[in-house]
């Protein structure tokens, strides 16, 4: 833990933040929430100061990928929304200057799970939204990321109260499984 902060606190935030998500992780799953939530608040304030200008594209890579594990964090703890819309717009960006259609992808299911979870995310409709969404993951085909769709969709069903939806979608997206 001492290392992550230090190397946060010296602006090497993907390192950082890599050392300390699984302490996030621990702290989480031990139901130490109060101290996951210092360590969450930690991880949103210092992470939403990142600058990729002179970082390598893997570096890039592994700050989206980071950003993307604390804002998973947040969804799971149903707390700090506002932190993450900053923390989002930052990853986004990143994305977007890689030009990597998988991670943009990715970040907008998470500010999608972010409105439908936590409120008052989207200025847009949630459903035109989800609906561009489904046409570019089908279009890319990445499995990882229908799975995630399905996640997100299932989530939007069950929020509509429209329950034999969710249970066909769990079928059209696991194969049929029952």
């Amino acid at each position: 833990v001492s290392e992550g902060l230090s190397l946060l606190w010296n602006g090497r935030l993907t390192e950082g933040g890599g050392l300390l998500i699984p302490e996030l992780r621990r702290l989480i799953v031990t139901g130490h929430t109060p101290a996951a939530l210092v360590c969450l608040d930690v991880l949103l304030d210092t992470l939403k100061l990142w600058r990729d200008s002179g970082q390598t594209p893997e570096i890039i890579r592994r700050f989206v990928k980071v950003a993307g594990e604390v804002l998973g964090a947040v969804l799971y703890l149903a707390k700090r929304r506002k932190k993450a819309n900053a923390l989002f717009a930052v990853a986004r960006q990143v994305a977007e200057s890689l030009g990597d259609r998988r991670s943009i992808l990715h970040m907008e299911f998470m500010r999608l799970c972010l409105h439908y979870l936590m409120g008052g995310v989207l200025r847009e409709d949630p459903k035109n939204v989800m609906e561009i969404l489904i046409r570019e993951v089908h279009d890319l085909g990445d499995r990882d990321i229908l799975t995630e769709a399905a996640h997100v969709i299932g989530i939007r069903h069950y929020l509509n109260g429209e329950y034999a939806e969710v249970i066909e979608n769990y079928k059209s997206y696991n194969g049929g499984a029952r």
